[in-house]
């Protein structure tokens, strides 16, 4: 399902029982726990996550490049050697008001490739006020409600400038996934 392009999005991927299962697999795979003091661009906890051995992501993995194919058409390079590396698991409290102000995430600088999509799963278990995802691909924000449900996918091309406002109760829990593929020409 799209919404005039700029995104791409995937409905009820995960249910709430199988959400709890997928953050406590997720916790077990931390590659280490970071201290993440506050910055002028973000206030939120980043665990680095080592997703091989946890099977339930092949279904997201499988979504990013489904959405690829359907609408973005990227070269990107093969979904086993992007597997193998570390996603990001994000902890946005309301105690800290949580947020990441506008920002993009193709600002990789590796001499062969680029990251080419950004992927957001929600993974919050209980509901939150605030956090909410905004893009601004050409100058024009807008809000993306979608992703505010426990177990949606959210896809979109990493270059665009993107935000969370700050979470003012609860905790907005998400997963971060970057596929990359060769240089842009």
């Amino acid at each position: 399902m799209n919404n005039k392009y700029i995104y791409w999005q995937f409905k009820n991927l995960f249910t709430l029982n199988e959400i709890k299962k997928l953050n406590k697999k997720i916790k077990n795979n931390v590659v280490y726990e970071q201290d993440n003091p506050a910055s002028a661009t973000k206030n939120v906890s980043v665990s680095p996550v080592d997703s091989r051995s946890i099977e339930e992501l092949d279904k997201v993995y499988e979504c990013i490049y489904e959405a690829n194919k359907e609408n973005f058409g990227y070269n990107l390079y093969d979904y086993h050697t992007e597997r193998k590396n570390y996603i990001n698991y994000n902890i946005y409290d309301s105690i800290k008001k949580g947020e990441y102000k506008y920002h993009s995430d193709g600002t990789y600088t590796h001499h062969a490739s680029d990251i080419k999509l950004t992927a957001i799963l929600n993974l919050s278990i209980n509901k939150y006020e605030g956090g909410d995802f905004y893009i601004n691909p050409f100058g024009k924000e807008e809000i993306v409600d979608f992703i505010k449900t426990p177990g949606n996918l959210l896809i979109f091309p990493s270059c665009f400038l993107h935000k969370v406002t700050p979470v003012i109760k609860g905790e907005r829990i998400s997963l971060s996934m970057w596929i990359k593929g060769p240089k842009f020409q």
